[in-house]
């Protein structure tokens, strides 16, 4: 294998590269590497929307059962009062209903999001087996063209 060392003066003598298309093999390999990075923040991007929305998710959550453990109560003092009552638990029954339905949204984008993530995942996963290829392509050629020039 090639020290690091070795290949600086791959790197560094420019005209070398010129002949046989070395330096094009070096344009690509960072173009690969870039698309890596960019799917690597994509992918972080992503994961941070999904973590939002589960937040935001648990906190209804809990707000819903809260609502709804109040509801529950106050129907049954509802049995044991007057009608007066009636207004504030129907509106109650309203407030749930509503949430439920927030509910339901939240996790649909949370299930897009989880999508959005599984698919910068797959695509930076590409993108750095192609990174991976080039730079194993890379050390070949190194390692052929120090065997040729030890010849």
């Amino acid at each position: 294998m090639a020290s690091p060392s070795h290949l600086d003066t791959f790197v560094s003598d420019y005209e070398f590269f010129e002949y046989d298309g070395f330096d094009i093999m070096y344009k690509e390999l960072n173009k690969r590497l870039e698309k890596y990075i960019d799917s690597w923040e994509e992918e972080m991007k992503n994961s941070e929307k999904e973590e939002q929305v589960k937040e935001v998710k648990n906190s209804l959550s809990l707000i819903l059962e809260q609502k709804e453990k109040q509801f529950e109560m106050k129907k049954k003092e509802f049995v044991m009062k007057n009608q007066g009552q009636k207004v504030e638990i129907i509106e109650e029954r309203d407030d749930i209903k509503v949430l439920k339905d927030v509910m339901r949204m939240k996790k649909m984008e949370e299930e897009h999001w989880e999508k959005e993530l599984q698919t910068a995942r797959k695509i930076r996963k590409t993108d750095f087996r192609h990174y991976y290829k080039m730079v194993t392509k890379i050390k070949k050629v190194s390692e052929e063209r120090a065997r040729i020039g030890a010849k």
